[in-house]
């Protein structure tokens, strides 16, 4: 899955917060300057849903107006992954309905 946002004036970056629940296998987050470089921000090469951390910058980054956060994030659909996440229950409650 890939996201972007463009910011429409400067902002200042401090960190950033993977976050993709049980099926996520790993993220990554790349800034794109105006002028078109490209500079790796942070990679999450095994992403663990218990580990959802709030990654900070070592030393907040100024981007330009103009700047774009781009983010790409994999996960693990596999049925029998799927099978033991998110097992068939009933649930209980005024509807009696069933996940599957």
């Amino acid at each position: 899955m890939d996201a972007s946002f463009t910011f429409r004036r400067e902002v200042t970056l401090l960190g950033m917060h993977p976050h993709m629940h049980m099926r996520g296998k790993d993220m990554s987050y790349r800034v794109v300057f105006p002028n078109g470089e490209t500079r790796a921000l942070l990679n999450v090469p095994h992403y663990n849903w218990h580990w959802q951390l709030w990654y900070n910058l070592a030393k907040p980054m100024v981007l330009p107006a103009g700047s774009k956060i781009e983010c790409t994030a994999h996960y693990d659909t596999r049925r029998r992954i799927l099978k033991i996440l998110i097992p068939a229950r009933r649930l209980r409650g005024d509807n009696r309905a069933s996940m599957k």
